[in-house]
């Protein structure tokens, strides 16, 4: 039996997503607190006014990849059964960090709160996003050189912004659906 790495996984989680409807639900702000050894965990709270979420699972003996979940407009992905969750963990062990990008007053599209290539600098919902990603890589001792981005639609907008600004940073990409403004 052929067994799938990350890399190969997040191909395969792209081609299902493509074809999973989103699910928006309330997010339950709670503490972060460590995870019990034996058993996985689904931790929420806010962020600058944001709802996160992250998926640790059982402690394994190597540290844990971490996939970063950019979602689409409108879609607050801050829920436990979420199914990039499953369908990564179903392959291997991974934390899955879910932050989210809520409209602001100042943004001038209604749905583009993370950002794309097309903007002068990164916006403050994507700062947030590296802030609590870095804050979770070193709270919870994840694999610093195994650190995935997965976005949806405005997501993948993010996607591109954060591969340009951060070539090094991360492990892989997988982009559905996310465009981006050639500016020559």
């Amino acid at each position: 039996m052929h067994r799938l790495g990350i890399a190969e996984t997040m191909l395969a989680v792209a081609l299902v997503a493509a074809a999973t409807p989103c699910r928006a639900t309330e997010p339950a702000p709670a503490q972060i607190k460590a995870p019990a050894a034996e058993s996985s965990q689904f931790l929420t709270w806010t962020y600058q006014d944001a709802p996160m979420g992250l998926h640790l699972p059982a402690r394994a003996d190597n540290p844990l990849p971490v996939v970063m979940f950019l979602h689409g407009c409108n879609n607050d992905p801050v829920i436990e059964e979420h199914w990039i969750i499953s369908a990564l963990n179903a392959i291997e062990p991974v934390a899955v960090f879910l932050p989210t990008a809520p409209v602001t007053p100042n943004t001038p599209y209604t749905c583009a709160d993370w950002g794309g290539t097309y903007d002068s600098k990164i916006r403050s919902q994507m700062k947030n996003a590296l802030h609590e990603l870095d804050s979770l890589v070193a709270t919870h001792g994840l694999d610093a050189n195994r650190q995935y981005l997965y976005g949806e639609s405005m997501g993948g907008e993010g996607v591109y912004r954060l591969l340009a600004d951060f070539p090094t940073k991360f492990a892989g990409a997988v982009d559905v659906a996310g465009y981006t403004v050639n500016k020559g």
